[in-house]
């Protein structure tokens, strides 16, 4: 078949050109899923709730990271139906302008009590949402799909490795951020991410739904 055509060897998919937009996706779509800010929202929530004044640190955290957990198990419908590309600039969209509410908020010294304290954390549910219908799921089924089989079983330990180091950077860097910069400080990075995210799979994404291996082959690498 035509995906097992030519060499597919783990330096060829990092050096020779023709891999390359198929080696950057590979690399972007776990690296995303870490930068994109869910986990600073999974590791801290109780913190940043706390600085944000919202009652029920403890609870209000549980209740939004179960916000994550629905929308995850509904995603899978959406998948096939809306594709890949549509799902995954929705999703950073869609976070985008909820952190982006979040930070706004800080700048405005006379906002009312109630909106100050609620309105970050309906931000902080609508974030998760976003998260779950696009790049939560998205991000293996989608690498799955595009790399060739014969180079499935070295890259995708290589891109979870990349998950890992960015969730590490992640966690060592949100808290100073947080005690440092204040709310702003912190999430400003994620809301600038996510706005790039949103053009980078705009534009950088091939559409994988309904594609057979050979079709997404052949987007990749031509005739």
């Amino acid at each position: 078949e035509e995906e097992e055509e030519g060499d597919h060897s783990l330096l060829a998919f990092f050096t020779e050109k023709r891999y390359r937009r198929m080696m950057l996706l590979a690399v972007f779509m776990p690296l995303n899923q870490m930068w994109c800010g869910v986990n600073a929202l999974t590791f801290y929530s109780t913190s940043f709730l706390e600085k944000l004044a919202v009652p029920f640190p403890v609870l209000s955290s549980a209740g939004i990271l179960s916000f994550q957990v629905l929308s995850m198990l509904v995603a899978g419908r959406w998948i096939d139906r809306s594709g890949r590309k549509a799902l995954m600039v929705a999703s950073h969209a869609g976070m985008c302008v909820s952190l982006l509410v979040v930070c706004l908020l800080q700048w405005i010294p006379s906002a009312p009590l109630a909106a100050a304290t609620y309105v970050p954390l309906i931000s902080f549910v609508c974030f998760m949402l976003f998260f779950g219908i696009g790049a939560g799921p998205v991000c293996w089924v989608y690498v799955t799909e595009i790399l060739p089989f014969a180079l499935r079983g070295t890259v995708l330990p290589i891109c979870t490795a990349i998950m890992i180091l960015a969730n590490i950077a992640v966690g060592m860097t949100f808290p100073v951020l947080l005690d440092r910069l204040g709310v702003v400080g912190a999430f400003g990075p994620y809301v600038a991410w996510n706005a790039l995210a949103v053009f980078a799979c705009a534009f950088g994404m091939i559409e994988t739904k309904g594609a057979t291996k050979d079709t997404i082959a052949k987007a990749f690498f031509g005739d």
